[in-house]
């Protein structure tokens, strides 16, 4: 004897996949937006360290920099500067938007894009104390 569904569960089962999905969608478009400023403040980090790089290398040719009231170094901390502290806003804004939408859905499985940005944040930062109190 086989049971089958009534069109009432087909309807509630097929409302609670809807619902899932906008769930899914939503927590996608966190990720991307989330991966998006990550690649944005790293390309301003590698930015300021090219310029910073460029700048020692013209120094260690004898050659003075290009300005001398703006040199790269000035350039290069603060590409660096800003990439941190963009970097760092995005990742407070994704942090809390996540909570917001883990509240409404509890089942749902940690941000990899905010682990990632963790790492970067960390990393950029310890390279960015180096570079400001190197002398």
């Amino acid at each position: 004897m086989t049971q089958t569904a009534s069109p009432d569960d087909e309807k509630k089962a097929l409302k609670k996949g809807k619902k899932e999905m906008s769930f899914e969608r939503v927590r996608l478009a966190l990720e991307r937006l989330q991966l998006a400023w990550l690649r944005t403040a790293i390309t301003f980090i590698a930015l300021g360290f090219t310029a910073y790089k460029f700048y020692y290398a013209r120094v260690e040719e004898g050659k003075g920099p290009l300005v001398t009231w703006f040199n790269g170094r000035g350039i290069g901390i603060f590409l660096i500067f800003i990439g941190l502290i963009g970097l760092l806003q995005a990742t407070l804004q994704h942090r809390k938007n996540w909570e917001k939408l883990r509240k409404l859905h509890p089942g749902m499985s940690y941000s990899v894009s905010l682990v990632q940005s963790y790492f970067i944040l960390t990393f950029t930062l310890a390279l960015f104390l180096f570079v400001l109190f190197e002398t």
